[in-house]
């Protein structure tokens, strides 16, 4: 997290968040970290072939419509 300033806020694995016990258990479901600015980054695994083109899905969060509007 150093290239980014970031901090690691919290890491949830298949078995913290579903009870899995299988080889995705010790493999990381959900992961948060923050940015410098108040700006978070959110990852989430998904379970399923990988296919190119739909490995990532980015979600952005303003605090207002029109902070949003400013930055597209």
């Amino acid at each position: 997290m150093n290239a980014l300033g970031g901090e690691i806020v919290s890491v949830i694995t298949h078995e913290e968040a579903m009870g899995a016990q299988n080889e995705y258990k010790d493999k990381i479901m959900h992961m948060c970290v923050a940015l410098p600015g108040s700006s978070n980054i959110f990852m989430a695994d998904a379970i399923e072939p990988f296919q190119h083109g739909t490995g990532v899905y980015l979600s952005l969060e303003f605090q207002s419509e029109a902070e949003g509007a400013k930055r597209s």
